[in-house]
């Protein structure tokens, strides 16, 4: 088939924003050497051999620069920076190189040009028979989050709408025992020493063709995954599935709440008292509440708090101006739609703290996880023991695997507690 007949049966799907990723598949496609019909996998090139990194250059300029110079010098291709959506730095540091290497989605808008411009570009340089390699790299850091063209993304909890990528697309937190540079870890785990988070693609089976494509090519570096489709990677059973606790406690103005938790080591063999090997921690990822000041202390806490756990902070785990985090953090809220500390699931009044998380059912017992309120500048600290009642609610009426003096939340619900309280609901979420 020629390039021609190629390109007209290819269509970008209609109606699905999120493909607009197939675009990318089908510049890389395009970019395989149409002018010359030959494939990608034949390095032959037409018998050029050379490429060139024009690296930040605008879609438009290299289109001009395939045309003028380089189809004449003989160049069989060019690579360009990553095309797609990136994140955007503050104005005090503005257009980082690096910036253009922290995707938040894959809509080829970025500051080289539009799609439109992008795709003019690799048709223009096909034409004269040079290919066009484009750079992809991981989704955008750990720690950064934001507002960008496909609405907002959250790498620490790892949410990407735009694309769209949820924590269950990654490798789940705490799969492998420690992140020092072994075979294993650099492939198959997620980055947490450096905040890349880490897609599994040989065990995504319902990514679509033009997902798996991208997903193929994403790791920027060629030792960070599997040289072959088949060779081992852990086994990533979708475990992990929003969690919501909120804590009721009235507080004063310099007072905040956090909870601490997982199983007890009366329950759960191989606890220890670090976070990061402690079978009984459970892990977590948490999601932005929002942007506003209202939870400044709430967002730089969360970061780096990768488990509930009994231990307080864990290593790694964010400050806020030099505080230190007591434990896995919650924000206050009400439902009064008119406060900004407003939140949809918070039905119940004001002095709700609350955190929402991406929690790995497969570390709870038997889906139950203990939990304990813990409060800054008190004379006390830790929330009084209990002997939790059955819950209310459409996920209560059963009772936990074991009982203790503290709360028990079920993963993948709506819990819902007071401080010191045995009383309790348990929901399943309303959408």
């Amino acid at each position: 088939m020629k390039c021609a007949e190629k390109a007209k049966s290819v269509q970008k799907p209609v109606g699905m924003a999120f493909i607009r990723k197939f675009s990318l598949v089908l510049a890389a496609w395009w970019a395989s050497g149409c002018a010359a019909d030959v494939g990608y996998e034949n390095p032959a090139c037409g018998g050029n051999t050379v490429i060139v990194h024009l690296f930040e250059w605008r879609w438009t300029d290299v289109a001009l620069e395939c045309e003028r110079f380089l189809a004449h010098a003989g160049y069989c291709g060019v690579q360009v920076s990553p095309p797609n959506e990136h994140l955007t730095n503050p104005p005090e540091y503005p257009y980082p190189w690096w910036q253009r290497y922290q995707p938040v989605s894959y809509e080829l808008v970025s500051r080289s040009g539009s799609e439109d411009e992008f795709v003019d570009m690799v048709h223009r340089c096909n034409a004269v028979g040079v290919r066009i390699f484009t750079d992809v790299n991981h989704m955008a850091a750990l720690g950064n989050e934001g507002v960008a063209s496909a609405g907002s993304f959250d790498g620490a909890a790892l949410a990407f709408p735009g694309v769209p990528f949820a924590p269950k697309d990654f490798t789940r937190l705490g799969l492998c025992s420690s992140d020092d540079g072994r075979l294993t870890e650099v492939r198959s785990c997620q980055k947490e020493a450096n905040g890349l988070a880490d897609l599994p693609h040989a065990s995504q089976p319902e990514w679509s063709a033009p997902e798996r494509a991208i997903i193929d090519i994403q790791h920027n570096q060629r030792g960070h995954n599997w040289p072959a489709e088949g060779k081992p990677v852990p086994s990533q059973a979708s475990s992990s599935n929003r969690t919501v606790i909120f804590m009721h406690y009235e507080t004063t103005p310099e007072q905040d709440v956090f909870i601490r938790g997982g199983i007890d080591a009366e329950h759960r063999p191989g606890c220890t008292d670090d976070a990061q090997t402690d079978a009984c921690a459970v892990a977590i990822v948490t999601h932005m509440l929002g942007t506003i000041d209202t939870y400044d202390k709430y967002n730089s806490w969360r970061v780096g708090d990768r488990h509930l756990d009994w231990h307080g902070a864990e290593e790694g785990q964010a400050t806020y101006y030099g505080q230190e985090a007591l434990g896995t953090p919650l924000a206050w809220t009400t439902n009064n739609p008119l406060s900004p500390a407003y939140q949809e699931l918070n039905t119940f009044g004001d002095h709700y703290w609350m955190v929402d998380t991406e929690m790995d059912c497969a570390h709870a017992e038997d889906g139950w996880v203990e939990v304990k309120a813990y409060v800054s500048n008190s004379d006390w600290g830790w929330e009084p023991d209990l002997v939790q009642e059955t819950c209310s609610g459409s996920g209560g009426g059963s009772p936990p695997p074991y009982t203790d003096k503290n709360h028990f939340a079920r993963c993948g619900y709506i819990n819902v507690f007071h401080f010191g309280v045995a009383e309790c609901s348990i929901s399943e979420f309303p959408y």
